[in-house]
């Protein structure tokens, strides 16, 4: 499955911006073993919002990471940003 495949659904959201849900997405991380919290909320409670920002640049994803806390950990980030290389 390519990464395009992933993330073929998308919906508009009130500001006229595109949000990306991808269940796919949440299962592949499961599958991986990748467990990530956000305001300890498991990530299917914000996947719109992570999902949405995937197929910016690393560093975009960083700084969001950074700035909401999804990943709390270097290794699992780094993880995370490979995962996403690969599709």
């Amino acid at each position: 499955m390519s990464f395009s495949e992933v993330y073929s659904h998308r919906e508009m959201d009130a500001a006229g911006g595109w949000e990306y849900y991808s269940p796919i997405f949440l299962e592949m991380l499961n599958a991986k073993g990748l467990k990530i919290f956000t305001n300890n909320s498991p990530i299917s409670v914000v996947s719109d919002r992570i999902t949405g920002w995937l197929k910016r640049s690393d560093s975009v994803l960083e700084t969001i990471f950074e700035v909401t806390g999804i990943i709390n950990s270097l290794s699992q980030k780094n993880a995370f940003l490979s995962l996403l290389r690969d599709y």
